[in-house]
């Protein structure tokens, strides 16, 4: 997994992408926290509803697999 940072807050997230579809997230506790999108859906433990997430990490993952810091993936 690599770390990707979104360009508009500065949470980092791990990251893996296996094709340009698939993409697996690891969120911990800390990055929901300070993201101003999925910390008001976290619940008293800390865990979000990351259902649908945060658009903004979403489209830092895709720019950063553009960039092609996740290598070929066709």
């Amino acid at each position: 997994m690599r770390p990707v940072q979104c360009r508009e807050c500065g949470v980092t997230v791990l990251v893996q992408k296996f094709s340009w579809e698939h993409t697996e997230v690891q969120w911990t506790e800390e990055a929901v926290a300070a993201c101003p999108v999925l910390a008001p859906l976290a619940d008293r433990s800390g865990i979000a509803t990351l259902t649908g997430g945060c658009e903004a990490m979403r489209s830092s993952i895709r720019e950063a697999a553009v960039e092609g810091r996740f290598g070929d993936l066709d």
